[in-house]
């Protein structure tokens, strides 16, 4: 039945046994109740507060969520500061600070055994408590993974964990890891003993971990995979439930969309998006418009592994050499980046993201056609048929593929600039658009000749030096992103000295080494990097600067959203 008729049916059953009640029409000697007598016998209804509705945040999100598993999900590395909590949080300079698990530390001055106490109360999300037990636990679990101990090297070197008491444990090893803090536990987020009690090396990279169980400020209260992905705040995190409720990510399928729906109101918040979309963010009457530094950079990758499959004319350092001085960084920064950006010279790192610890005397290459010209043919590169092409000394044409990702039109702005550039001395380019797997596979088994990426910067220049430069790299694919195949082991033993070198001049002088060896061999030039920019409706919430340019989803991150005002 309809609920409106059973309403009214119910009040025709009622008046009807009212009535028969008081004996109809035919008892007329009763004496009928006055009104307020009738009033003093039924009770006042109370009056009720409607609940308060939660304090929400909608976030347009581009990138899929592919799965829950932090040690093989990109998306869960980007989100796990939602849920999970590492050991330490970042600070200025992106210094370790106590903001999350651990409350203070002491390394010891040989740097081989660290000394940390956990903050009080802590638990994960699932229920269980978070003790000195469990966070050793943790890390000893962790260094018996082989596939996960190399990461870091605290779990590739762990030598004991002892249990101090409750809250206090000490950390050992059988070499120095002098950056413990600053660098090795700010992105290890300690699962519960339940979840990493079922992980294997069979599993640990394909384990679902729905829903993810975290000692972090969010939980996953809902996840529809292409759709959204809603996060509820935990009243029972250690420092207290963040001033945000809920936390709605809203996927897009692409940026236009996403900004549509910015300027509809159907979010609060966009994603990282490019400088183009700018001046369409700001005619939104409410919009703040948050610049963000520029961690990541637009790189032009070359295929320098001698088993890769590329025109063999790449390998030769005289022909990346050229190539540097043909191309207009100034153009791509004012044309494709629209300005918004910098210049870098090429290194793991922008200078202005890392101050201090980028060689200070690696410069950017000028732009000089002449100069390209005149290393091309001092190296025997000559256009023996006048066909305006030069060819190697055993005469094959100088023609070059240069592939870029479709989903990224500014790449596709870039690769035209390049080609254009580049035929001006003599080597031919044959732009590609590919879609993002595509690009994936040829970065993997090496098989293009150029290609455009957008690389990020890590916190701590031995680690991306690892991952992305060295000869064990290699073999690590995309996991380890050494797209070019570079190999030079006297950069590697300089990379291999910073991780357990407790001197801080030694250490740069190391780090300043190898950068300048990187800088001299190209395996990659930086062409540009970009300013990102997000959008926030700043009539209904501010965020504080963030401390550290390199976390991970940059605004989307705990140390910004816990201390979030609410209007």
């Amino acid at each position: 039945m309809d609920r409106k008729y059973k309403l009214l049916f119910g009040l025709l059953v009622i008046s009807t046994l009212l009535f028969a009640a008081c004996g109809g029409t035919d008892t007329p000697d009763v004496e009928e109740p006055k009104p307020t007598e009738m009033m003093d016998e039924v009770d006042e209804p109370i009056p009720t507060e409607a609940p308060e509705e939660p304090v929400t945040l909608r976030v347009g999100w581009l990138s899929p969520i592919d799965c829950w598993m932090q040690p093989g999900c990109t998306s869960a590395w980007w989100l796990s500061d939602l849920v999970n909590e590492p050991y330490f949080g970042k600070g200025e300079g992106c210094r370790a600070i106590p903001t999350r698990l651990i409350e203070s530390w002491e390394m010891a001055q040989d740097a081989l055994s660290w000394t940390l106490k956990l903050n009080e109360g802590i638990t994960f999300s699932n229920g269980e408590p978070l003790d000195a037990q469990v966070a050793a636990g943790f890390l000893e679990w962790y260094a018996s993974m082989p596939s996960l101990s190399y990461i870091y090297k605290t779990t590739e070197q762990l030598e004991s964990v002892e249990v101090i008491d409750d809250l206090t444990f000490k950390v050992n090893t059988n070499a120095p890891v002098p950056y413990l803090a600053d660098v090795e536990l700010i992105t290890l987020y300690p699962f519960p003993p339940s979840v990493t009690d079922l992980l294997t090396e069979d599993n640990v990279f394909t384990y679902e971990n729905f829903p993810p169980s975290g000692a972090g400020p969010y939980v996953v209260a809902e996840w529809e995979p292409g759709s959204h992905v809603v996060f509820d705040a935990r009243s029972d995190y250690h420092y207290g439930k963040p001033p945000i409720d809920r936390i709605v990510l809203q996927m897009y399928t692409n940026t236009d969309a996403l900004v549509n729906a910015f300027l509809g109101g159907e979010i609060d918040m966009t994603a990282n998006l490019g400088a183009e979309y700018i001046d369409t963010l700001k005619g939104h009457p409410n919009a703040t418009i948050y610049e963000l530094p520029a961690a990541d950079k637009y790189e032009l990758e070359f295929n320098v592994d001698p088993t890769g499959k590329k025109h063999p004319a790449i390998e030769d350092p005289r022909v990346r050499e050229a190539i540097d001085y043909a191309i207009d960084r100034q153009q791509i920064l004012d044309v494709a980046l629209l300005g918004y950006g910098e210049l870098c010279p090429t290194n793991w790192a922008c200078p202005s993201v890392m101050p201090g610890k980028v060689n200070p005397e690696l410069t950017i290459t000028p732009y000089d056609l002449e100069q390209a010209k005149s290393i091309l043919a001092d190296a025997g590169y000559l256009d023996s048929d006048g066909d305006g092409i030069l060819e190697t000394p055993d005469g094959l044409p100088l023609e070059f593929g240069l592939a870029y990702q479709l989903e990224n039109p500014i790449e596709l702005t870039i690769a035209d600039m390049i080609a254009a550039s580049l035929s001006e001395i003599g080597i031919a380019v044959e732009v590609e658009g590919l879609e993002a797997g595509v690009v994936t596979d040829l970065l993997n088994f090496r098989e293009y000749d150029m290609l455009i990426y957008a690389m990020y910067t890590d916190v701590f220049a031995p680690i991306q030096l690892n991952w992305t430069s060295s000869c064990v790299s290699i073999e690590w694919g995309s996991s380890g992103q050494n797209f070019p195949g570079y190999c030079n082991e006297e950069f590697d033993a300089l990379i291999d000295a910073g991780f357990v070198t407790v001197d801080p001049e030694e250490f740069e002088d190391m780090m300043f080494e190898a950068q300048s060896m990187m800088y001299e061999d190209r395996p990659f030039i930086i062409l540009a990097a970009p300013i990102e920019i997000q959008a926030v409706r700043g009539d209904l919430f501010e965020f504080p600067d963030l401390t550290c340019p390199l976390s991970g989803a940059r605004m989307v991150f705990t140390e910004v959203l816990t201390n979030a005002t609410v209007k």
